[in-house]
Formats: C-alpha cells, sequence, structure tokens
C-alpha cells in the first residue's frame, strides 16, 4: 500500500499534494468572492468508507450517497488514491454545496486552474460540494527517496491472482462467504470473502497483530494473512514476508485442492454446506490436510463382495462335512474327503 502524507485542514486529512493546490484555490476564491472556502471531508481510512457504507445500505447516512471503498477517491484504497474533497464556503447560505448556483460556478471555474473538477464516477448532482483533483500524482513526494528497485524473482502479492482459485471459491462459498460463481477468475468479491475468512478464523491478526480491512485488495497484509494460514495448515515453512514465492505457491496449491475436493458438494446457492464428515474439516471452516489424501467424493467404506462370506452368494460350509449349506453340489475340485 502506498504511505500517503497528509496535511490537516478544517481538522480533516487532506492528501499533502491535494492540501497544496486546495490552499492556492482557497486564495483565488477569497480574492474574489471575499468569502473563504473550507473542507467538510477529506480522506477516508477503508474501514471509515466502509462503515459509511454499510450506513448509507441501511439507509442511515442523511440521504448522502456512500461508495464503496475501493471505488472512493475519498478512500486511501480507491482506485486512483485519495484525491478528492467535499467542500462548503463561510456564506449564509449554502453556496457552493449547491449544483449551479453563483458561487458554485466561481468555485468551478477557480478550482480548474489548480486542477480541481467537480464530480467524479457516480457522483448524483445533487453532491455540489464533491470535487475531485486528477491532474496532479498522490503519494509521490519531492523529500522521498527514491523507491529500490525490484529485486529479480521476488514476488509480489497480486502475483497470486494469477494462481488456481476454484477450491479457495468453493472454500469461500461453502462458509458463506462468497455468493458468486466458481469461475476461477479471482475478483474483488473472491478476495473479500478470503479477507474475511482470514480476520474471522484469527490469521490475520497472528500475521499483523490486526485484522484486514475487507475491501477486496490483495496487498501486502492480506498476503501475510494468507502465509500464516499456510504455515498453520499446509506446511508452508518459510517467512512471513508478503513475498508469494514458491514455497507459497506450493502450499497454496495444497490448500486449493484439499478444499475444492471438500466443497465440490457445495450447491450453487450461497451459503449452502455440503454433509461434514467428521475429522475432515477444521474449525475455521475449511478442508482439514486429511482432504489431500482423500478422493474427490468422500463416501463410507463398503464391504467387498465375498469379503466375509468366503464368496460371492455363499456361506461357507461346516468343516466336519464338506457340503455347501445350500445343498447345491461343489465343484469337485473344492470338496475334501475326509481321512
Amino acid at each position: 500500500m502506498v504511505n500517503y502524507r497528509y496535511e490537516f485542514i478544517d481538522r480533516q486529512r487532506v492528501e499533502r499534494n491535494v492540501a497544496a493546490r486546495f490552499v492556492k484555490w482557497r486564495a483565488d476564491f477569497t480574492a474574489e468572492t471575499g468569502l473563504s472556502l473550507s473542507i467538510s471531508s477529506g480522506v477516508r481510512t477503508a474501514r471509515e468508507q466502509r462503515s459509511g457504507y454499510l450506513r448509507y445500505l441501511a439507509g442511515q447516512s442523511g440521504g448522502v450517497k456512500w461508495a464503496k471503498p475501493s471505488e472512493s477517491s475519498h478512500c486511501e484504497v480507491g482506485p486512483s488514491g485519495p484525491r478528492a474533497l467535499d467542500i462548503r464556503d463561510s456564506g449564509a447560505d449554502a453556496g457552493v454545496t449547491v449544483k449551479g448556483s453563483t458561487r458554485w460556478q466561481i468555485a468551478v471555474r477557480l478550482g480548474g486552474k489548480h486542477g480541481f473538477t467537480w464530480g467524479g464516477w457516480g457522483v448524483p448532482d445533487y453532491e455540489g460540494w464533491h470535487f475531485e483533483n486528477h491532474a496532479i500524482t498522490v503519494g509521490v513526494y519531492q523529500d522521498m527517496p527514491a523507491a529500490p528497485a525490484p529485486v529479480p524473482g521476488i514476488a509480489r502479492p497480486a502475483a497470486m491472482l494469477a494462481w488456481r482459485w476454484t477450491g479457495i471459491q468453493r472454500m469461500l462459498k461453502g462458509t458463506g462467504r462468497y455468493a458468486g460463481r466458481i469461475d476461477n477468475d479471482p475478483g474483488v468479491n473472491t478476495v473479500r470473502g478470503l479477507q474475511s475468512f482470514l480476520n474471522a478464523a484469527g490469521y490475520a491478526r497472528r500475521a499483523i497483530g490486526a485484522e484486514l480491512p475487507v475491501d477486496g485488495a490483495l496487498d501486502a497484509t492480506t498476503c501475510k494473512a494468507v502465509q500464516q494460514w499456510l504455515t498453520q495448515k499446509w506446511g508452508y515453512a518459510g517467512p512471513i514476508d508478503a513475498a508469494p514465492g514458491t514455497g507459497t505457491k506450493a502450499a497454496w496449491g495444497r490448500a486449493e485442492a484439499a478444499n475444492g475436493r471438500a466443497f465440490a458438494a457445495v450447491s450453487r446457492s450461497a451459503g449452502a454446506r455440503m454433509p461434514r464428515p467428521p475429522g475432515l474439516f477444521d474449525e475455521d471452516g475449511s478442508a482439514s490436510a486429511a482432504w489431500v489424501r482423500q478422493p474427490r467424493r468422500w463416501r463410507r467404506p463398503r464391504p467387498r463382495p465375498g469379503h466375509l462370506t468366503g464368496g460371492p452368494g455363499r456361506v461357507r460350509a461346516p468343516h466336519d462335512t464338506g457340503a455347501p449349506a445350500s445343498g447345491r453340489p461343489r465343484h469337485p475340485s473344492l470338496t475334501r474327503r475326509r481321512a
């Protein structure tokens, strides 16, 4: 994840490069109108954005629309980083918060000189206060040391998206954490389900000391939690370093194959569960390592024909007569004479 740097303006967190442009925008607005611009909402963490999104879904956001963390330009994990601001002015009326008003038009004209534009993807017309700046690069600073060159052979967490995910999707669907298709195409919802599983089972807290944001981003913290799971259950013996190499991939392959076998009978409806044979599922809800040695469909062992009867449909005759119990004559080669 990018290490953003922030300034605090009007007690709101603002990305440093966005803040520098806003200060100039505010000065121009004051020079022309005699009023001041202020920020009512700036940068939000994934947890803060998700909390607002859940309130919006529940109808408790006061009519204000909240986007998902991965779709919000306010959010640190948004599609292009935290570059959105909600603004107001010091006038007696709604002013810049009303789209089309005189002061809103002035704010749009002056903000354009500094890279600010009104709106964004999915922003409704009534949100006159929402502006974004896509003319700058966020997360890069002049006093920041140059990023180290990538080390050959060291994989990044996103490399895991190219691995096989079918069995993992079956496990997440079977435990009620994923409702999509089993298509071996890990999108945002698949990764969210995995993050939810890693949080619920305690792997995230053991790996990074905190729970993961369930935002669908396969980042370094999620990779570390996965490596913790693989260490505890699937024979991974390497470091918890968010660098998914061959050891991580091999352990992931064992986990994917076993869970694919265990949850192969999960129905199409989300959250449905198959019967659980004892000893083949662990407390975290996923398959145990015993499934590595199990066939694709678990069946209770059945006695082979003749296993206890001495042959198909035939009961052993008494030892002292040599006569078949059914009364039918036996083949001469099977008849023993008494001495």
